[in-house]
């Protein structure tokens, strides 16, 4: 029985942990890409990194016992499952737009500044000065590692730590 205890602790606690610097690793590696080895990220590549700043900033009350009541832990708990989802889902749509499954939607290529031009005159903008700065696709895969787009990597990795929240839900229950 103790035994149990011990690994239900470990689960809960340390698996917050884990979380927490898989999202910290997710996300330095992203920063790493687009500063250092400078490839740009597109639009769906921007939000799939809202996943890991949720995740970071909730494991991080969760693991620190910032967090005391057992149904708030419970609420952020299915928040970090929610964002994992989130972010696989989003991950695997991007990978249709890699590859060729899905239709590269307009939000892809409509960027100014790091704003998606949503009004005419945006649009005017553009057409009239257009920036000598290329805007990346969604569509076509800028970095590859051992053949794998950085946005396939992201939808394993993404997956495989959705699997590992879920994997602790009956400990939490």
């Amino acid at each position: 029985m103790n035994k149990l205890a011990n690994s239900k602790a470990f689960t809960i606690t340390n698996i917050h942990a884990i979380l927490f610097f898989a999202s910290a690793i997710a996300l330095s590696s992203a920063y790493f890409t687009e500063y250092f080895l400078h490839y740009k990220p597109c639009f769906l590549c921007i939000i799939e990194r809202y996943p890991y700043f949720l995740t970071l900033a909730l494991s991080f009350l969760i693991w620190q016992n910032f967090v005391q009541n057992k149904i708030v832990k419970k609420i952020l708990y299915c928040c970090i499952l929610a964002s994992f989802l989130f972010g696989s889902i989003v991950s695997g749509y991007h990978v249709g737009i890699e590859n060729g499954f899905i239709n590269e939607p307009s939000t892809c290529s409509l960027k100014m500044n790091n704003e998606i031009a949503l009004s005419l005159e945006d649009l005017k903008k553009i057409l009239q000065n257009p920036t000598k700065e290329e805007i990346p696709r969604c569509g076509k895969a800028s970095f590859k590692i051992f053949g794998l787009s950085m946005v396939e990597i992201n939808l394993l990795y993404s997956s495989v730590l959705f699997a590992l929240a879920l994997s602790i839900k009956k400990s939490i229950s």
